[in-house]
């Protein structure tokens, strides 16, 4: 079977031209933090990375990166968009950590025979803004998102120390 994209590059950009026409907010290649990752397509719901074939390796590669981009919006959708899944075990990976997978293999065959346009994926309604995802909480990052907590129990503690020491100070 002949398939409809070459690169990756060519499914994010169909796959985000398709949001578009559904009325989606999207953005492409949105970048996140100084490290140079990006998120593949950013909608006011869902955080979504595409390949091309979906096998072990970048199963894994996609859920660490799913993983991180989902911490700066927790409530969003993470789905990955393939245009074929070679493993049927790297599927199980994503599902098993909640991710979305929209496998386009079977709409892309109808598309070739009926030239149809492809079925949308539903979507989840959230009660987000687009400026959630660009506000980067660097306290909130760490493990479990309860940096701010532990950095105000931190200071919370060399303050309560400083206390107790200038006063056992002054009495002595």
């Amino acid at each position: 079977m002949d398939m409809a994209f070459q690169t990756d590059a060519d499914l994010k950009e169909a796959y985000a031209k398709r949001l578009r026409k559904e009325g989606q907010g999207v953005s492409v290649d949105v970048p996140v933090g100084k490290h140079g990752g990006t998120i593949d397509i950013l909608t006011d719901c869902e955080i979504i990375l595409c390949t091309l074939d979906l096998n072990q390796a970048n199963a894994m590669a996609i859920r660490s990166r799913l993983g991180f981009y989902g911490r700066l919006s927790p409530s969003w959708q993470k789905v990955t968009v393939v245009q074929k899944v070679v493993e049927p075990a790297a599927a199980s990976l994503l599902a098993a950590a909640g991710i979305k997978l929209v496998d386009l293999s079977a709409e892309l065959a109808i598309n070739a025979t009926e030239s149809t346009s492809i079925i949308l994926v539903d979507k989840r309604q959230l009660s987000l803004t687009r400026g959630n995802v660009y506000f980067y909480p660097a306290l909130d990052s760490v493990e479990g998102g309860e940096g701010l907590r532990v950095a105000m129990l931190a200071i919370a503690a060399v303050l309560f120390i400083g206390i107790c020491g200038l006063v056992i100070s002054s009495v002595l």
